[in-house]
């Protein structure tokens, strides 16, 4: 088996959806636009949480593994309608790790959806051998179709958090 076929998978099982600059259709199963009941028919929500401008959170039961890691997932719905998704993990690592996860899961986004408009960034407080280092990547990329696909890593000396969020085009945070 040739050694990217596993990573390619990974990828794949991330974001189902074909290469396209015309942007992010949803999460897994989960589509943009769907409603509450029809989502939770696919899989099981927790206890839901009232937000700021009309938004409700549902987290899912199940973990998605990405990559290795185990995330927690978030979907959230305006007017009952499924806007947005996060995926988040807090897990010990060194900053050599936290790097790799960061590059592994933005090619994950670039493969899935295409570059749109992205750039990555980095911010970085301290060097790595201080006891207060502070490392935050970030790749946050806009579509034709005006969808938002972020991915995140902050590194804080001992923890890894890994965040990506998923955005549809009526939701339009502004983060």
């Amino acid at each position: 088996m040739h050694p990217l076929v596993p990573l390619a998978y990974t990828a794949l099982t991330l974001i189902q959806s074909a290469p396209s600059e015309s942007g992010v259709k949803g999460f897994q199963q989960f589509k943009f636009g769907m409603g509450i009941n029809e989502a939770n028919r696919i899989a099981g929500f927790g206890n839901s949480s009232d937000l700021d401008h009309g938004y409700v959170r549902y987290p899912l039961l199940k973990k998605y593994r990405i990559g290795g890691v185990d995330f927690d997932a978030n979907l959230y719905f305006r007017d009952g309608v499924f806007s947005f998704a996060t995926l988040d993990d807090d897990s010990l690592a060194t900053v050599e790790q936290c790097q790799r996860r960061f590059s592994a899961i933005r090619a994950k986004i670039v493969n899935a959806y295409g570059t749109g408009n992205g750039h990555p960034s980095v911010d970085i407080n301290g060097s790595p051998d201080e006891k207060d280092y502070f490392e935050t990547r970030r790749f946050d990329t806009w579509y034709q179709n005006n969808t938002n696909a972020r991915v995140s890593t902050t590194f804080n000396g001992v923890t890894c958090r890994v965040a990506i969020v998923l955005q549809g085009a009526a939701s339009r945070l502004g983060f």
